[in-house]
């Protein structure tokens, strides 16, 4: 991973798995992190697919000890909400974003795009890694994660609430029927714990949903459990 500028980045951060490989890629090559950027939806006021809500994303800033700039999106504004946010960071004195890209071209070009129109750089720390040395890069670090949406083609592995761990990166490879980091949709996670963080994240499971051949399980703020 090449840097271009020494100046701060923000990370586009799903509060998934790869967000936080890639903001711990960045950190350990000496990048200056200062923020976090994520985009949820307007009306379930959760990350589109994650299923996260997007109070669990603050209690993660707030643990990892890093601004976060929050923004509601529609399906129709987007793309226009993320070049706000993008010009904003701009003026604001920073150099660029960091995301956690693997191999998907279209979706790099896009943030590639987005960037240069905003005057910033991209990082891609992932881009073009082995999917299983990723997973184990990511458990013997000491991150933990926990499954929130699974695609139900794959039930017999993938399922919402599982965690992350050596047991599952075995089952994800042994028949290679998908993509081992999900990048196609498979499945999406919530980091609550690891090293970048100066505690965990706690939260409770709450309903499973079912849709359209997913199944997602709403994690519920342990905060927010308490007084119920």
């Amino acid at each position: 991973m090449r840097i271009s500028h020494p100046g701060s980045y923000a990370v586009l951060w799903s509060g998934g798995k790869d967000s936080c490989l890639a903001l711990w890629r960045a950190w350990n090559a000496g990048v200056r992190v200062g923020a976090l950027l994520n985009f949820f939806d307007e009306e379930s006021r959760r990350v589109r697919f994650h299923s996260v809500r997007a109070e669990l994303i603050g209690e993660q800033a707030r643990a990892l000890d890093l601004e976060l700039g929050q923004y509601q999106t529609r399906s129709d504004n987007y793309a226009a909400v993320v070049a706000d946010a993008l010009h904003s960071l701009k003026a604001r004195g920073y150099d660029g974003i960091v995301a956690g890209d693997i191999h998907l071209e279209e979706v790099r070009q896009w943030n590639q795009r987005q960037a240069e129109e905003a005057g910033l750089e991209l990082l891609e720390p992932l881009w073009r890694s082995d999917a299983r040395e990723l997973l184990n890069s990511f458990v013997s670090a000491g991150f933990r994660a926990v499954l929130t949406c699974c695609d139900d083609r794959w039930s017999d592995t993938l399922q919402p609430g599982r965690e992350i761990d050596d047991l599952f990166i075995n089952d994800v490879f042994r028949d290679g029927q998908f993509d081992g980091c999900g990048e196609n949709g498979e499945y999406h996670t919530f980091v609550f714990d690891g090293p970048l963080f100066s505690r965990a994240v706690e939260w409770a499971a709450g309903e499973f949903r079912r849709s359209n051949g997913f199944t997602q399980l709403d994690l519920v703020p342990a905060s927010s459990q308490s007084r119920m």
